[in-house]
């Protein structure tokens, strides 16, 4: 057991190491997925650990849900089973949340909020707040408290609730309409279902026989029902063995065991044995001390009382009698306690055998995942080995394809510009020789920056357009800030004089446009040109701009695919060696 619980650590181990790695394909949704699904299963093994421990040592507790009809005695048997009155048992208040008891090494008291947190309480406000009053103004005080606390639960320092955790519940048919359903809820669970019934009623009711059957079919298959006939000492003996009798009948087929019992007289048994056990203390306390002083002792002892006699020389100095439990019937509790142990150590072994064949299918269950994560990550990484030399190469034939675009957006470019402008620009004999020759010059001409503008304005706007086909290949990030970029460039170039825009054509070995032995052409006639419309220059920063920032991308993308490829390897590699270790 213990080898498949380490096992299953194991694979939790490695979901923990990959959530801290620095894998980027896994989603934000994905990794809550699987952080929820490690705290998950730390959380199993760590509870699968205790019970299998507690199963090791024959201390598994048996989960007892004290159930029946409205006032039947419910509290007063559970009480007499821990030989002290916990829980409320006075009529009216009545039962109104589950109680679960369990062991602890001091008495204690807690609510249980919505969110499973435990509250530390007084014995008194227990009483109050896990009972219903119906009087007038504590009814309405009880609705108000019921919604503090969805359950509580007491802590007792009682050697046998180290073996078991009792349920008191509301039980059924009461005056509050919401305790059968809370009463179902709580007992869903239970190993055993102690249904006790009023021995005063002489026989089991129809609602009775209803309630048990209902309970019964949403009750786990192995949950052991026993049948409390309670206050039988409220019967006269001669008429016990007919009470038990039509018990027996109606009750034959739908419950395990029957067993007759007293809770009142068990639990007033109880105290009579704490006060027996303190007084023979006290008692074996005072012999001791006497005897050391040479004193005589002599002493009876039997199973009803204990007497002793401390005599010195013939003068009696201590003569006492004690009354124990004195009493050959204890109403019922033997036997009940053997039933419980016996179906306690029943219990214990199903949930063994479940407790292991749950975590056998929990460790398959996480190795086909593991399995088929490895599986997943190797074909990931295989992809992103091909994938990148293939987006290299269409992004060589995209990248083409755009370059030509915008030659062709180019050429549009200078069409429109010598369209609209030469028929406005000065037709002065310098002027229109540089025209013919396919320059593009500034003069002082009304609105000329107005279309230098707009058409530079459109040429941008298309190569943008264009610019979209490579969003399939490298994601629409890629065009972060190209339009500023491209804008920048054409509000410079439009403002470019001839001297600086002579300058820029020295840096491009392909600036043909205007060659250098030209230049000195514009240069001597000053005062007829501002400078040159460079829309050659936009459409080549442009080209540039974009080539640059496609071989960025593209060798971002490499590295990132050779950094994912490496982690995703060493993933692979201890995912394996999880596997195989387990």
């Amino acid at each position: 057991m213990n080898n498949t619980l380490d096992k299953l650590e194991k694979i939790a181990s490695f979901y923990e190491e990959l959530l801290a790695s620095d894998l980027s394909l896994l989603s934000d949704d994905e990794k809550g997925t699987l952080r929820e699904k490690k705290e998950l299963l730390r959380k199993q093994v760590a509870e699968d650990r205790v019970r299998s421990d507690l199963i090791e040592k024959d201390s598994y507790p048996l989960e007892i849900a004290i159930v029946g009809s409205f006032k039947t005695g419910k509290s007063t048997v559970l009480n007499s089973l821990l030989g002290d009155e916990i829980v409320g048992m006075d009529v009216p208040p009545a039962t109104a949340k589950v109680t679960t008891i369990k062991y602890g090494d001091e008495i204690g008291f807690f609510g249980v909020d919505k969110d499973d947190h435990l509250a530390d309480i007084a014995h008194q406000d227990y009483i109050r707040l896990s009972t219903h009053s119906y009087g007038s103004d504590m009814k309405k005080k009880a609705k108000t408290q019921e919604q503090d606390y969805k359950r509580f639960e007491v802590r007792y320092p009682l050697d046998c609730l180290r073996k078991l955790h009792i349920m008191d519940t509301p039980g059924f048919s009461s005056e509050s309409t919401s305790d059968d359903d809370v009463t179902k809820a709580a007992v869903a669970n239970a190993d055993v279902l102690l249904w006790v019934f009023d021995a005063n009623r002489g026989s089991v009711s129809k609602e009775e026989l209803d309630l048990l059957k209902k309970l019964t079919d949403n009750c786990s298959e192995n949950t052991r029902i026993c049948g409390i006939i309670n206050r039988i000492d409220n019967i006269p003996t001669t008429e016990i063995p007919r009470v038990i009798e039509g018990f027996k009948k109606s009750l034959k087929g739908i419950i395990d065991r029957l067993v007759i019992y007293s809770g009142k007289e068990v639990l007033d048994m109880k105290k009579q044995s704490k006060a027996w056990e303190a007084s023979l203390a006290e008692l074996m306390d005072s012999m001791q001390k006497h005897c050391s002083e040479g004193r005589s002792v002599q002493a009876t002892v039997s199973p009803s009382f204990i007497s002793a006699q401390i005599s010195f020389t013939n003068k009696t100095i201590l003569d006492r009698k004690f009354t124990g439990i004195g009493c050959q019937d204890d109403y019922g509790f033997t036997n009940l306690s053997g039933v419980l142990e016996d179906w306690r150590k029943q219990s214990a072994n199903i949930k063994g055998t479940l407790l292991r064949k749950s975590s056998a299918e929990s460790l398959k269950e996480e190795k086909k995942a593991l399995g088929g994560f490895i599986k997943q990550m190797k074909s990931i990484s295989v992809e992103l080995k091909g994938g990148i030399s293939k987006t290299k190469k269409s992004v060589d034939s995209s990248a083409k394809k755009l370059s030509e675009s915008i030659d062709g957006l180019g050429a549009e470019l200078k069409e429109k510009l010598v369209t609209e402008l030469r028929g406005k620009t000065d037709q002065r004999e310098e002027v229109t020789h540089f025209w013919n020759n396919g320059y593009r010059v500034k003069v002082d001409m009304e609105d000329l920056e107005k279309i230098v503008n707009k058409h530079f304005g459109s040429f941008s706007k298309k190569v943008l357009s264009a610019a979209k086909t490579f969003d399939v290949l490298l994601g629409n990030e890629w065009r972060n800030g190209l339009d500023s970029d491209i804008e920048l460039y054409s509000t410079l170039l439009e403002q470019t004089s001839e001297s600086s825009l002579a300058s820029v054509m020295y840096v491009f070995d392909n600036w043909t446009e205007v060659p250098h032995n030209r230049i000195d052409e514009l240069n001597n006639i000053p005062l007829v040109l501002d400078g040159c419309i460079a829309d050659e220059l936009l459409v080549l920063l442009t080209q540039v701009l974009l080539k640059n920032r496609i071989e960025q991308v593209v060798e971002n993308t490499a590295n990132w695919t050779k950094t994912t490829v490496q982690i995703i390897n060493e993933l692979v590699s201890k995912a394996e060696a999880t596997l195989n270790a387990c």
